[in-house]
């Protein structure tokens, strides 16, 4: 009797770690999305890449010119709105529009000149900065155009827009006798450079925020103390009183 109770036992201990490891074991991938397209130029190659790389092999020929309607939108889909029954059609209106190597590169390098001129302690606009010019490249380089933002003009308009004290030390490093700085070709020293003060920045900005963090509760721990002090004046001290104190003051201690 009690050789069955224990094989009942087990047989349920097994069916209960079995539902268990079920329950882990199943998650959904959610649905991959196609992607999109509105018609902001700086855009397109990436949406174009993305089409023809992850969406084009799962669709059927007829359906094609379809499934790309579904991820236009707004100037886009008004672009294609009269041939959009033929994908082939649809494609050449689409590079004609946002595909030219000229009008993608021009729009790119229009961001750079737009960046303003920055002062010394304007960390989220400089880190902002660095992140364009980052991104630019990245732009340049995808359509085989990577060597314009090399460019002495695109260099001094970066140049002449960061914070005095980051230019100085940029100015020095590329002046100096032993300098690892090709002047032929400066952007990849100076897109490291930059990354470096952004991540110093960033690394800076987050120890100011724990410090600030810590400060304000040891401000508030200390305000609670000062409660519990006057309680215990006016003659409320109790057992639960004493253990609040106990735990504030050991709070603070650690912090």
């Amino acid at each position: 009797m009690i050789w069955r109770q224990k094989q009942k036992f087990d047989k349920r201990e097994i069916q209960i770690s079995d539902k268990d490891t079920k329950n882990k074991t199943e998650w959904k991938i959610e649905r991959m999305k196609l992607p999109s397209f509105s018609g902001h130029i700086r855009e397109y190659t990436r949406f174009k890449i993305d089409f023809q790389k992850f969406v084009s092999p799962s669709i059927k020929d007829e359906s094609a010119a379809y499934v790309l309607k579904q991820c236009l939108n707004g100037e886009a889909l008004e672009v294609v709105k009269n041939v959009d029954d033929n994908v082939t059609s649809m494609w050449e209106r689409l590079e004609d529009r946002y595909g030219r190597i000229s009008k993608i590169t021009d729009a790119i390098l229009y961001d750079i000149k737009m960046l303003k001129p920055l002062s010394d302690g304007e960390d989220k606009q400089f880190i902002d900065m660095v992140n364009c010019i980052e991104n630019s490249y990245r732009e340049l380089d995808r359509i085989g155009m990577g060597k314009e933002i090399s460019n002495s003009s695109v260099i001094g308009m970066i140049e002449e827009r960061l914070p005095k004290s980051i230019k100085a030390k940029w100015c020095f490093k590329v002046s100096a006798k032993d300098s690892s700085v090709d002047e032929a070709n400066k952007f990849p020293s100076l897109i490291e450079f930059l990354q470096e003060h952004q991540r110093a920045i960033e690394y800076g900005s987050n120890e100011l925020r724990k410090s600030k963090k810590v400060q304000f509760d040891k401000g508030t721990v200390l305000h609670a103390l000062h409660d519990v002090d006057v309680e215990r004046k006016q003659g409320k001290s109790s057992p639960l009183l004493q253990r609040k104190t106990h735990q504030l003051k050991k709070k603070t201690l650690m912090q």
